[in-house]
């Protein structure tokens, strides 16, 4: 399932989950920073902010995971209080953040009945700014292998991209 929707949104601000507590803004999920209007101001691309989600899970489920893409630039994903993925170094300042992008899956915890997500997202180096790309919640052998597989192409795909190249590198030398 995606987690796409509504989510609280507190804008220039890089809160921990015991932080989050006011009245956030709430915005859609995900969604580039140029496209979202606070308070009647359009968001620019640079800058930092913090999301929250709150999801009841049902009484019997299978062990999930949560499969967290890539977002413009870096980020700190909180389930219930634990920091459970991260790219990069979100920050306040330019200076003290660093991007990354990856894709991560990370196994939830196998306990209780409700997830309290806390997202910090901070980008100060890209044209778009914060998350594009949905996350999805699922069984976690479901994801794993999803996760296997898409590797496994891009594995093939660079392969067939160098062979490509030698194979015109040969014709440049030989030809």
């Amino acid at each position: 399932l995606r987690l796409q929707g509504e989510w609280g949104f507190y804008w220039k601000q890089l809160l921990k989950p015991s932080e989050t507590g006011t009245a956030p803004a709430y915005v859609k999920f995900p969604e580039l920073w140029r496209t979202l209007t606070l308070n009647g101001e359009k968001l620019p691309s640079q800058g930092y902010a913090t999301y929250t989600l709150t999801v009841l899970l049902p009484a019997n489920r299978p062990r999930l995971a949560l499969e967290v893409p890539d977002a413009y630039c870096s980020y700190n994903l909180f389930v219930n209080d634990s920091l459970m993925s991260h790219n990069g170094v979100p920050a306040e300042t330019k200076e003290k953040a660093r991007p990354f992008w990856a894709t991560n899956v990370v196994v939830l915890p196998p306990t209780g009945d409700t997830l309290h997500f806390v997202m910090q997202v901070a980008n100060f180096w890209h044209s778009k700014g914060g998350p594009y790309k949905n996350m999805l919640i699922g069984e976690k052998d479901t994801l794993a292998v999803k996760n296997r597989q898409e590797r496994a192409f891009d594995l093939v795909l660079a392969g067939c991209l160098f062979m490509g190249g030698l194979f015109f590198f040969g014709f440049f030398l030989f030809g």
